[in-house]
C-alpha cells in the first residue's frame, strides 16, 4: 500500500527527527505509556537525534508521539495546501539533506551535527574554533534554507517547546 503524500514526504525527510531542526520533543503521559507498552524508551523529553529514527525514516511512525504527529513543517503545509507539488516538496527535502550532509563532512571526528548546532546555540567556545569555520559557513547556509522552507515563524530553532 502506497503512503499518502504527506506521510511519504515525512518518511523521506526526517529533519525533525535527526537533530537537524530540533534537539528534543516533549512526551505527554499518553505518549510515554504507548512507547513503554511497545518496549521503547519513554523519558519526559525524547532527545534528538531520536533513538527511534533510522535514516531516512522514523521507525515508530505509526505510534510516534503526539508532537511528532501534529508537527507540520512549512513544506508539508504547502504540500497539503496544494501550494507545492510532490516533486518540488521532495526536491526541497533532498536539498536540505544534501546541505546538512555537507556540514557533517566538515565536522571534526566525534562531533555530531546536533552537537555542533547545540554548541553554536549555546555559544560554546569550541564552536568558534578556526577548524570549524568551514562547517560553520555551510551550517549557516543550511540554517537559512531550513528557516525559509521548513520552519514556521513560531518554531524555535533546535528546541521543541512550541513547535
Amino acid at each position: 500500500m502506497k503512503a499518502d503524500p504527506a506521510s511519504a514526504l515525512c518518511l523521506s525527510c526526517g529533519l525533525c527527527c535527526d537533530g537537524g531542526l530540533f534537539v528534543w520533543v516533549s512526551l505527554n503521559d499518553s505518549d510515554r505509556e504507548r512507547l513503554r507498552s511497545n518496549g521503547l524508551y519513554a523519558p519526559e523529553r525524547l532527545p534528538h537525534p531520536c533513538p527511534n529514527y533510522s535514516t531516512p525514516a522514523c521507525t515508530i511512525y505509526a505510534i510516534r508521539p503526539r508532537q511528532c504527529r501534529e508537527y507540520r513543517c512549512e513544506v508539508l503545509k504547502a504540500l497539503g495546501d496544494g501550494e507545492l507539488d510532490e516533486k518540488v516538496a521532495h526536491g526541497l527535502v533532498a536539498e536540505a539533506l544534501t546541505m546538512r550532509a555537507r556540514v557533517t563532512t566538515l565536522l571534526p571526528e566525534g562531533t555530531s551535527f546536533a552537537g555542533f548546532a547545540e554548541d553554536l546555540k549555546t555559544g560554546a567556545p569550541e564552536s568558534r574554533s578556526p577548524a570549524r569555520l568551514p562547517a560553520l559557513a555551510r551550517f549557516l547556509a543550511y540554517r537559512m534554507f531550513v528557516e525559509r522552507h521548513f520552519l514556521s515563524p513560531d518554531s524555535h530553532w533546535l528546541s521543541r517547546e512550541k513547535a
